[in-house]
């Protein structure tokens, strides 16, 4: 193949081009999302910073939202003013090999070429059946959620869908009288409202109201300071993203059956470090009553390598 084949992943807050080589993400550019007004005249902006003449044989785009429309005329439906759509892009850079993907099908197609030091294991059982299906949910801006199957000709195919906008299901009686509050913040509440940067969020203004403290509107990364100082209240909101993301997490792999294992990507998480409760999350992995054996022969990861949607695009045949 001449040409170049250029790979993006396109999210709520970042914006990452590359150029995809021998199976690997290389000349990474980050870009504000925000500053973004067209993400044809980015592409054409990251290939003249990186001196590339020759025309594009390939282009990969993966992006923070669902995917709607045939081949030869996807689009994404996501809220910022400026689209992402194959025929834009066709016409912007004369390319016929063009890709359009959910950021998580991207996710999903990284897991097989991630190695241990890509990842650090969360909790002490499970196995991973070698063909077995896998999923991975990432909190970030929002909650990304995929799974990855065998078929044929061995080859991966990721299942994308919006998982993230599910209905959420409390288990305990606090997180009962939570669910209350965000169901009259929000009408519908969705895994996404609690398990996220604004989830984190959320929930601590919750629980702020609920012991009676001073409002305070406290940014993800604010909770996360002050939670390193000792707040307890940051504290226990961290503690409960933790514990819903493993609920959330195990019902995932009782869906797809995702005896390949469980993989944990996204911003937040990393960014919580020592501060995620990764003992409640393994324990509500497995609180799944009768099909507790189940879950309890599924392992659990949290991916730490950089950019796994660029490496999932460099990779995908």
């Amino acid at each position: 193949m001449s040409g170049v084949h250029l790979i993006g992943d396109i999210g709520g807050t970042h914006a990452r081009l590359a150029l995809a080589r021998d199976g690997e993400p290389q000349d990474i550019r980050v870009y504000p999302t925000a500053d973004i007004t067209s993400l044809e005249e980015t592409i054409t902006g990251y290939l003249a910073d990186a001196k590339i003449s020759v025309p594009l044989a390939r282009l990969s785009i993966a992006a923070a939202g669902p995917v709607i429309g045939a081949k030869g005329a996807r689009e994404v439906v996501w809220p910022l003013a400026w689209d992402i759509a194959e025929v834009d892009l066709r016409e912007a850079f004369d390319c016929d090999g063009i890709d359009i993907m959910n950021d998580f099908a991207a996710q999903a197609l990284s897991l097989p070429h991630l190695g241990a030091r890509d990842l650090k294991r969360l909790g002490d059982n499970g196995t991973s059946v070698e063909d077995g299906a896998r999923a991975v949910l990432g909190p970030g801006t929002g909650l990304g959620v995929a799974g990855l199957v065998r078929g044929g000709h061995r080859r991966w195919i990721p299942i994308v869908g919006e998982g993230g906008h599910v209905d959420l299901a409390p288990s305990s009686d606090e997180e009962v009288v939570m669910f209350k509050i965000l169901q009259e913040r929000y009408g519908h509440v969705s895994p996404e409202r609690v398990i996220s940067g604004p989830g984190l969020e959320a929930l601590y203004q919750v629980l702020m109201a609920l012991r009676g403290e001073t409002f305070e509107n406290r940014s993800a990364s604010d909770i996360t300071e002050i939670a390193r100082s000792g707040d307890e209240t940051a504290r226990h909101a961290i503690h409960l993203l933790s514990a819903w993301l493993g609920a959330v997490a195990g019902d995932v792999a009782l869906t797809l059956g995702a005896t390949g294992g469980v993989y944990i990507s996204g911003g937040v998480i990393p960014a919580l470090g020592n501060l995620f409760d990764a003992a409640s999350f393994r324990t509500r992995f497995e609180a799944k009553g009768r099909f507790e054996f189940y879950v309890r022969a599924i392992p659990t990861w949290l991916v730490t390598r950089d950019n796994p949607g660029l490496l999932g695009l460099a990779r995908q045949l």
